[in-house]
């Protein structure tokens, strides 16, 4: 307890490639921490994540994070990536972690934006937080997301890391080929039985056909 960081460290916000590294590292190690317990115990409940959340290499990396992820637009507060800079980056992740740390911190209103869709005159409304948020937003997805993970099956692709839709439709397309092999190899089989040469030869080509139908 004596040795964990509740300040912003200064040195981590030296270089930003360095930094980013470091801090990445440092959060893949307690996740893979927090994961681990969760994979092995079942009934684990992390209740002591709320601190971990003020850590400083925790926020410094959750603001890397929405930087890179950063689309345009800005919050109802109107303040980008440079305003914070010029404001100071120690200053600003600092205020967050005394927020956090005295629970006062209260997020703004999302600001409303109204995105235009292909068909003319259609618009879909799309939400966005203050940087500031976002930041603690991605702090707190850092820390439950392994929790998350050790109760998700192999086969759940929506919602995950490195996971997508287009994975989803690859699995399923290679699951459903290894299914037409084995219902061919179970076919062949049968026929061969009976009439071991000339029926496997054909039960070959129309195998082939079939296989060059599903592809297609």
């Amino acid at each position: 307890m004596k040795d964990r960081t509740t300040y912003i460290d200064e040195n981590l916000l030296v270089s930003p490639s360095s930094d980013s590294c470091r801090t990445d590292e440092q959060v893949r190690v307690f996740q893979r921490k927090l994961y681990i317990r969760a994979k092995q115990d079942k009934d684990f409940k992390a209740y002591s994540l709320k601190d971990k959340m003020c850590l400083d290499y925790v926020l410094v990396e959750s603001y890397h994070r929405v930087k890179q992820n950063f689309s345009k637009g800005t919050g109802v507060d109107k303040v980008s990536f440079s305003d914070i800079e010029k404001y100071g980056l120690h200053k600003f992740l600092t205020e967050i972690q005394t927020e956090l740390h005295t629970n006062t911190y209260q997020c703004s209103p999302v600001r409303n934006v109204e995105i235009p869709k292909e068909k003319k005159g259609e618009f879909r409304m799309l939400g966005i937080p203050t940087i500031k948020d976002r930041v603690v937003q991605m702090a707190v997805k850092m820390l439950i997301e392994p929790l998350w993970e050790a109760d998700f099956i192999d086969t759940s692709y929506g919602f995950r890391p490195k996971r997508g839709a287009k994975d989803a439709i690859k699995q399923i397309k290679k699951n459903l080929y290894d299914d037409i092999n084995l219902f061919m190899m179970l076919i062949c089989r049968n026929i061969s039985i009976q009439s071991p040469i000339t029926n496997s030869l054909s039960c070959l080509k129309n195998v082939s056909e079939i296989k060059v139908f599903w592809i297609l």
